[in-house]
């Protein structure tokens, strides 16, 4: 039986506090060609990023994947809506909270609650929507389990009615040992 892993966002005790000043939020109109609109905070961005489910890299995490040899995989650059400044990257994240809680505490206000900042964006570089190809459909989702529809399959793939990015053994090593600060796995089980 092959392994392939649910890839999200490492998690913290500050939840969704941290899960927005980390990850952003990112929107898309109805066509899914149409490239992401990303709202988040700056002037610090990981190099790799899940907001709302979506996986976006900066330029030098693009350059290392590229040369990486993992496959399965394209880029499109993200549009940046809306950008604010929050310095969170020089708080205590060993704090059992947030140095600053957002207005009304809401963790979308730490963006909602600001104003864009066309400085802060130009800041963050150029974005990219890392896009995994689909290849397969979700058998179960209580037991997590998935149907590959090729073999073998790309490092980093999708599946059929599931909004998770996946990657097999092979890239989960090679995202831990360049990005673990930043990176999760859930197992899920495959089936031939």
């Amino acid at each position: 039986m092959k392994r392939a892993y649910i890839f999200e966002s490492a998690e913290h005790d500050w939840g969704d506090y941290w899960d927005i000043l980390v990850n952003g939020m990112a929107f898309r109109g109805p066509d899914a060609d149409e490239p992401l609109e990303l709202e988040r905070s700056g002037p610090f961005v990981p190099p790799i990023t899940f907001p709302m489910s979506e996986l976006i890299v900066d330029d030098e995490c693009k350059r290392r994947l590229s040369i990486s040899g993992l496959t399965g995989f394209e880029f499109r650059r993200v549009i940046k809506k809306k950008i604010v400044s929050i310095n969170w990257h020089e708080w205590d994240w060993t704090a059992e909270d947030p140095r600053k809680y957002p207005s009304q505490g809401e963790p979308e206000n730490y963006i909602d609650a600001r104003k864009h900042s066309e400085k802060i964006a130009s800041q963050l570089g150029d974005l990219w929507e890392l896009i995994p190809v689909f290849i397969g459909s979700v058998i179960d989702r209580k037991t997590k389990t998935i149907k590959l529809g090729i073999d073998p399959a790309p490092d980093i793939f999708r599946i059929n009615g599931y909004g998770y990015k996946f990657v097999n053994t092979h890239a989960k090593d090679w995202f831990e040992k360049n990005y673990g600060q930043w990176v999760g796995f859930r197992e899920v089980t495959v089936i031939e």
